[in-house]
């Protein structure tokens, strides 16, 4: 969908740091701690001037009552809470009274923990130094080593952050030295709950018990503090607040009245004068945009208010004479247009290209300051298209939607099917539920992919594939499917026949009908792909059809996220009209699993990349366009462009030291490319060869395939066989065994691996070494022992030499034809 667009609100000034010191309210180092803009260098910036809602809630918290802070993103909620904890802390070191922890601040992620310290680094310690910061402040969370862990119950910091793991592992250890740190925060004066709206449920109950512990603990007089963007969204302002202070009651274990429910307070930065009138709304788009124009002059602009009250600001509760709050709906562009042209009388489209432009010209627009007169965000929604319907139509004429429905809109004759498409080569079947009479389909109707058991004995479940070009000419089956006859000739073998498609010509009802869609019906599941340019084949193994075909999205979120963060990306690092600073993406969630797992698929995608781009621009710049073996890592190795500080765990060695760090990392490379050859294991992110951007030969193959004399001592099929046709099978065999990893390199050799393993551990450094719980996969290892005796039927041009899992050499050797039978000490997997 469009994006919605949304203007950041202008918040309401409070007193200024300085003032507040004057009053007595704040000790007066505060006044030289909170200052925007100071540097390390010793820039002591400017006085910090509060928003009205930051003094509001710094005046509750010296009154000694809890609060909770429901503003939006941006509108300074840490300070609301960092103010008045170094404040008390100043105070109480002033009485003589240092030397324990006075706040505790928990957060739900690390991340955000980590966030806040680069903040308190900007006012605690700049303008101070290291070592000498007015205030002290630590982390404890699960991330610091044991010495960090000491040194923190040696000397205790006055502010320390947190998660509600951490600080309920701190009040329940007995290990040193969460007794000791516990110890030091009696007498804690402030708890602050950072993100309150994600306690809820049963963690929100852990986390009302866990306050209320740390009450018992450390002191019953406890001061508490929440922060959330929302909390409740139904009612009037004062509903909501009453919602809120009755919901952090509870959590806090102590009252907060709805008074103490602190909201954002904001103004307008037009004037607030009567809106323009239709005349006036009309000249002004037809005047354009002005190519240059002063912060004054601009939001004193007839469309500079409409923009405000319409994309940025609405009063609460739509009281005509209530407080300013942020636009509860953003709009697109298209439905800002539409309300611009019943406004203004002009043209849709002229109203959608002047809001866009004055968007633009108004963020580029600076105060004294240095801020827009309108900062703008724009929020994209995306989803996966899901599945697409159609009708037993043929293409060209067939009708497609993404909106799930029985029937064609206005036509009850012409039902929707699901469609899903093979893997392999984007063919369309249908999943269907097909009535049979005396086993030919009669009628199909559709069926979800997953469905499998019918109502009706008489119906089974298959796909209808439809073929009104004759694609698929009934008599192509899988190898595996045929047999030899008595006769010489090839015929389906009798377990198979049951599986075989069914030619059925279809109406758009779904009945049959000799005059309609032509197609053929496949029964059960999805077991080899119709269209002849295809070699998708499945046996019995794979039983999940979703591995076999795919509906129009069938990517993941993680990986749909991923793929839209890389090319995000990719275009603000080509976008040379930004600052380096701002070529960044944060990503946002709301748990820590979700963060753990988009940030490892994030981290795994890249390397993909990386590699792959690297394989593929050494075969671009090799003159024959060819790599073999004995190159391929160095090849690779050159192409990363890596220098000694990505990979090497000491950066700056030398001789010997750094040449063992390069061959480590060469070795690595082997590793994961043959790997990330094997056919299959990402079904969302297939390998290069399966993209067709690289092919794999082998040397020789075509003269082993005309040497006429070895194959004379052969069957006779294969000693009768054109060198072509012998080429086709070592070609069929020799990639199967490939991409099962069958194959005989060093990269791939157990022995040779657990070298690599130990030379990655003392020479690479993460993400290009082996991590320590990494599995390898070797050429012995994908070769399973067999479970018990068996019979299978190999061919005596097959031979396989490899080292077994028991540490022998095992060689497998059979004449066509042969039944073998294989025991507890050897392997059959040669062909399968």
């Amino acid at each position: 969908p469009a994006p919605m667009v949304q203007l950041n609100p202008s918040f309401v000034p409070g007193a200024n740091i300085g003032g507040l010191v004057a009053e007595g309210l704040l000790h007066p180092e505060c006044e030289r701690i909170f200052r925007a803009n100071k540097t390390e260098d010793g820039n002591t910036g400017t006085a910090l001037t509060l928003h009205k809602h930051q003094e509001e809630a710094l005046r509750i918290a010296e009154r000694g009552e809890s609060y909770v802070l429901t503003t939006g993103t941006g509108s300074g909620k840490s300070l609301s809470y960092f103010i008045p904890i170094v404040n008390h802390v100043l105070r109480r070191r002033a009485a003589g009274e240092a030397g324990r922890i006075g706040a505790i601040v928990v957060y739900p992620m690390n991340a955000l923990c980590n966030s806040q310290m680069d903040e308190l680094k900007k006012f605690l310690i700049n303008g101070y130094g290291k070592g000498n910061e007015p205030v002290r402040f630590a982390r404890y969370t699960g991330q610091e080593n044991e010495a960090d862990r000491t040194a923190l119950a040696a000397n205790p910091p006055d502010i320390l952050l947190t998660n509600y793991v951490m600080l309920e592992l701190m009040l329940t250890r007995h290990a040193s030295p969460d007794p000791q740190i516990v110890k030091l925060a009696e007498g804690l004066r402030f708890l602050v709950l950072d993100e309150l709206h994600t306690y809820r449920g049963r963690q929100g109950a852990d986390v009302a018990m866990l306050v209320r512990r740390v009450r018992d603990r450390m002191n019953p007089d406890l001061l508490c503090v929440g922060t959330s963007a929302t909390m409740a969204s139904e009612g009037t302002a004062a509903e909501r607040s009453q919602v809120v202070a009755d919901v952090a009651s509870r959590l806090f274990g102590a009252p907060v009245t709805p008074a103490n429910v602190v909201t954002e307070t904001l103004r307008r930065v037009t004037a607030e004068e009567p809106p323009a009138d239709t005349a006036a709304l009309a000249s002004a788009i037809a005047a354009g945009i002005p190519e240059k124009s002063d912060y004054s002059a601009l939001r004193r602009h007839p469309i500079a208010a409409w923009v405000e009250t319409a994309l940025g600001l609405q009063r609460q509760d739509k009281a005509p004479d209530g407080k300013w709050v942020r636009t509860t709906e953003p709009k697109t562009v298209l439905a800002a247009g539409k309300l611009l042209r019943e406004a203004s009388g002009r043209p849709l489209d002229e109203c959608c290209d002047f809001l866009r432009r004055f968007l633009l010209l108004a963020f580029n627009t600076l105060n004294e300051h240095r801020r827009p007169l309108f900062a703008f965000r724009l929020h994209q929604f995306i989803a996966g298209a899901g599945d697409v319907f159609t009708t037993l139509e043929p293409p060209g004429v067939r009708y497609l939607t993404l909106d799930g429905q029985q029937f064609r809109p206005g036509d009850r004759d012409k039902p929707l099917f699901p469609a899903v498409f093979c893997r392999s080569c984007g063919q369309e079947y249908f999943p269907v539920w097909a009535a049979l009479v005396d086993r030919q389909p009669v009628r199909i109707t559709d069926r979800e992919l997953n469905e499998k058991t019918a109502e009706d004995q008489g119906t089974i479940h298959g796909y209808f594939m439809p073929d009104p070009d004759s694609m698929y000419n009934g008599e192509r089956y899988p190898d595996e499917w045929l047999e030899t006859a008595r006769d010489g000739t090839q015929r389906l073998r009798q377990t198979f026949r049951s599986y075989r498609p069914a030619p059925f010509c279809v109406s758009t009802k779904g009945d049959a009908d000799a005059h309609g869609l032509a197609g053929w019906v496949i029964p059960g599941a999805f077991r080899f792909c119709l269209n002849p340019e295809c070699e998708a084949v499945f046996d019995g193994s794979v039983r999940s059809e979703i591995s076999k075909l795919s509906s129009l999205s069938s990517e993941g979120r993680s990986s749909a996220t991923t793929v839209l963060t890389v090319a995000a990306m990719r275009h603000l690092l080509q976008e040379e009209s930004l600052p380096d600073s701002a070529r960044k993406l944060l990503g946002f969630t709301d748990n820590r699993q979700d963060a753990s797992l988009q940030a490892g698929h994030l981290n795994d995608f890249v390397m993909i990349l990386l590699l792959r781009g690297a394989l593929l621009a050494s075969l671009r710049n090799q003159a024959d366009g060819t790599l073999t073996d004995d190159v391929l890592t160095h090849r690779v190795f050159e192409h990363l462009r890596l220098s000694p500080a990505d990979y090497a765990s000491v950066p700056d060695a030398k001789g010997a030291k750094a040449e063992g760090a390069r061959r480590a990392l060469r070795d690595v490379l082997g590793y994961r490319l043959y790997f990330d050859l094997r056919r299959g294991w990402r079904f969302t992110h297939p390998n290069l060869e399966q993209l067709g951007l690289l092919s794999i030969s082998y040397n020789s193959l075509e003269e082993c395939a005309a040497d006429q004399e070895e194959w004379s001592k052969c069957h006779p099929l294969l000693a009768a066989a054109t060198p072509t046709t012998r080429q086709k099978l070592l070609r069929e065999l020799l990639d199967r065994m490939r991409r099962e990893l069958c194959i005989k390199t060093i990269y791939l050799d157990g022995d040779h691996m657990e070298q690599v393993r130990n030379r990655s551990y003392a020479e690479l450094r993460e993400p290009w070494g082996l991590a320590d719980e990494e599995r390898l996969m070797t050429s012995a290892a994908m070769i399973p022992r067999p479970k018990r005796t068996s019979d299978r039927i190999v061919a005596r041009t097959m031979y396989l030499s490899h080292r077994s899992a028991f540490g022998r050499r095992v060689r497998a050797e059979a004449t066509w034809g042969t039944k073998v039978t294989v025991d507890e000490d050897g392997y059959n997997d040669i062909i399968d």
